[in-house]
């Protein structure tokens, strides 16, 4: 007895075909049943209220998006560099253009700080009393409540941004008016059934979107006398916290109806979408008949087609396969043939859905490589259109050979006559001040010809290093000068021949004027810092001669005097002596300083060693100055190699200012000097004390000439402010860092780093 699985093995086509059809048919009637009642019962059970708040969240985040599209795009518009033009008429006229790719407005306005305002259709007036335009002033971008237009009497909403110029400072207004009958239009774009229908309500009930357009801002649902319906307003209006829908059933006007509302926005407005209860239910129960009619139309079509196919179209799959053949070869390569057995007809269908599948696939790559390539090409053009630069496209008549041309000159006066404009956009036009139809088609020796010898060169070098970055002196259209920075590459042919160039234009104008200003202003600084240098320097040379004169017959006559004198006129002479040497050291500190400033000074560099040439030279004479104020220096040697370069007699000075202070500075304790490597390049010199210190708010303005922490005629210590200038200046000449570590009443730690 032979086993079924080997008797359908050795079965013909039609022995094959008959069981499974059999099969796939019950079990396809058996699951439409199935799945017809399945629906029936989630479709009748199913709670209206999901529907309704479905419609509700849905009409929220489509109204939601479209405002804050409408803020972006309004934002965008302020901030953009033509609306901080002061001219309200040229704002007006960029606004024009742009309103054309911004369909949702119905006037874009541009005020200034008084409310001034033009429209892009032409009309002027004055906003300044309504309450977005005093807050948008304030900087704040606003979208106001429902309101009445001054210029066309329609119910609106603006949506308002400052306008600012280039320093930031707000000189006025941008808005963009949006008629409510566009809210509308998307709200009822969502209702439910014939009689179902969407609201929209500001925080007043006042109706804002509504199908009768007439009612609109004119109907407040507040004013009707039903309790109920009151009652359902006033939950709208208050549930603006609320982030989900809520669903209300209130009666009106004799029908019970349920409304699903949620609030929208900032400004307190609410969406709520109302239908019959009854009629959203009588049209899902007919939903559900209707499926269910549609499952037992389609069964019962299945049914017939298995009843024909047992009665004797056993030959349908070899039908099928001629006609998958045909269907194939007319160029339908999604077209497969669902036949797997192993007989000639199964791998007749294999083969033929091999084939498609390679020709398929092929087909969608090629198809895939053209829609990225035109994808590219649109994106192309929308920003070269687009772009806030100016953008152009030049082509010569005929192509040339720059690298293979003997006679550049004549080639150059060849470009300048016959490379013509092809492409610009609309940035490139506004630069010039030309029409679209004037431009194009202009040469470089039309656009350039109050300066020819200029473009030559710049054409020059453009073609020799195929592309250039370059700021031109240009003319618009009106005469008038223009500075422009411009980027420039040349095109090519497949045979490396030049066809053209491409340009990318800023308008610099303002910049260029701005720089004249401030180099204008440096100089004059400049000059007039060199003048009181000069000054300081020749007066205090004025100064120093009959000083020293003063204390030269002061020495002489205390020496004459000294046997005959009585002490106190002898301390007179000291005080004579140690005021005039103060003046000296505060005139050589002015001089010093000068030769700094006016770059007078001539440094002589040599090699000489921090340690014994400087440090150990000047600790004798500092030692006895510290003794006196019963201080103690400590000098402490730590480094390998303290030999540098640089300049004997600055560096000498750096550490005589600085070893100075530090024990004019402390009243007790000590003042230590330290020696030591930072690193193998370089030596570092502390000197460190236990003083009054420096406070924070002062350290930022301690190396500024003529600069103290403690001044007028009531301060401490002795000094004019230009030791620490001065030293700070002999650092940077002999390439050396500087720092200083202090605080307030803990000392103060100055560090001086050479290198080696």
């Amino acid at each position: 007895m032979i086993k079924p699985i080997e008797k359908y093995k050795n079965a013909g086509i039609k022995q094959k075909f008959l069981i499974p059809i059999i099969f796939l048919s019950a079990t396809g009637f058996l699951t439409l049943l199935l799945l017809s009642y399945i629906s029936f019962h989630r479709e009748v059970t199913k709670d209206i209220k999901e529907l309704t708040e479905e419609k509700a969240q849905k009409i929220q985040s489509v109204v939601s998006g479209k405002i804050e599209k409408w803020k972006s795009e309004v934002r965008l518009l302020a901030d953009s560099k033509e609306a901080s033009d002061t001219s309200k008429l040229k704002v007006a006229e960029f606004l024009k253009i742009k309103k054309t790719l911004l369909k949702d407005y119905l006037l874009l306005v541009v005020a200034d700080k008084k409310g001034d305002f033009y429209t892009t259709d032409g009309i002027k007036g004055n906003n300044f009393k309504r309450e977005y335009f005093q807050r948008a002033i304030k900087g704040e971008l606003i979208v106001s409540d429902p309101l009445i237009s001054l210029t066309t009497g329609r119910p609106m909403i603006a949506v308002a941004a400052p306008r600012k110029n280039i320093n930031g400072e707000i000189i006025g207004v941008l808005s963009g008016v949006i008629d409510l009958a566009v809210i509308t239009n998307i709200i009822n774009s969502e209702k439910i059934d014939s009689t179902g229908y969407a609201l929209m309500v500001d925080r007043k009930g006042v109706v804002m979107a509504y199908p009768e357009k007439d009612l609109i801002l004119k109907f407040s649902l507040l004013s009707l006398n039903n309790k109920e319906t009151q009652t359902i307003v006033h939950e709208m209006l208050d549930g603006q916290k609320l982030n989900q829908p809520t669903t209300e059933y209130y009666t009106f006007q004799g029908q019970k109806k349920l409304i699903s509302f949620l609030p929208v926005g900032t400004n307190g407005w609410s969406i709520g979408v109302t239908v019959p209860r009854d009629e959203a239910f009588s049209s899902v129960i007919k939903l559900n008949y209707e499926l269910i009619f549609t499952a037992l139309i389609v069964t019962f079509i299945i049914c017939v087609i298995i009843l024909k196919f047992i009665k004797g179209h056993i030959l349908a799959p070899i039908l099928k396969l001629e006609k998958a053949a045909h269907i194939i070869s007319e160029g339908d390569l999604k077209h497969t043939i669902d036949v797997n057995s192993n007989d000639e007809l199964g791998k007749l269908s294999e083969a033929f859905n091999k084939m498609t599948r390679n020709l398929y696939n092929d087909n969608i790559l090629r198809k895939k490589m053209e829609d990225a390539l035109k994808e590219r090409e649109n994106l192309l053009e929308l920003f070269f259109s687009q772009s806030l630069d100016g953008f152009y496209i030049m082509k010569l008549d005929d192509p040339i050979d720059w690298e293979g041309c003997e006679d550049k000159e004549k080639m150059i006066d060849y470009v300048l006559h016959h490379e013509r404009i092809i492409k610009a956009n609309d940035a490139i036009l506004l630069q010039y001040g030309a029409r679209r139809e004037e431009f194009l088609g202009l040469t470089p020796y039309e656009l350039c010809g109050h300066n020819v010898i200029e473009a030559k060169n710049g054409w020059t070098y453009l073609l020799d290093h195929k592309r250039s970055h370059v700021e031109t002196d240009e003319r618009r259209f009106d005469g008038t000068q223009m500075w422009v920075e411009g980027d420039y590459i040349c095109i090519y042919d497949d045979k490396g021949r030049n066809i053209g160039h491409f340009g990318i234009q800023k308008d610099i104008t303002e910049r260029k004027l701005i720089q004249e200003d401030l180099i204008k202003a440096k100089e004059k600084a400049e000059l007039s810092n060199k003048l009181k240098t000069e000054f300081l320097a020749q007066m205090s040379h004025e100064i120093r001669t009959p000083v020293n004169t003063i204390l030269s017959f002061n020495s002489l006559l205390c020496m004459e005097l000294e046997d005959k004198l009585p002490d106190e006129l002898k301390d007179s002479f000291k005080i004579i002596n140690l005021g005039g040497r103060r003046l000296i050291r505060t005139i050589d500190l002015i001089l010093n300083m000068s030769e700094i400033q006016i770059g007078s000074y001539e440094s002589i560099t040599s090699e000489f060693d921090l340690d014994k040439d400087i440090i150990c030279s000047l600790l004798p004479e500092f030692k006895m100055n510290a003794q006196a104020k019963n201080l103690e220096l400590k000098y402490e040697n730590r480094s390998q190699n303290s030999v540098i370069r640089a300049d004997n007699y600055t560096v000498m000075q750096i550490f005589v200012n600085l070893i100075d202070n530090a024990i004019k500075f402390t009243q007790k304790g000590q003042v230590v000097i330290t020696l030591e490597n930072s690193s193998s390049s370089e030596v570092t010199i502390r000197i460190s004390d236990s003083g009054i210190g420096i406070s924070k708010e002062y350290l930022p303005y301690l190396f500024e000439p003529f600069s103290q922490e403690d001044s007028g005629y009531t301060r401490k210590f002795e000094g004019n402010g230009l030791g620490l200038a001065l030293t700070k200046k002999y650092c940077e000449l002999n390439n050396a860092e500087i720092s200083v570590q202090s605080a307030k009443g803990t000392g103060t730690v100055f560090s001086v780093t050479f290198l080696l």
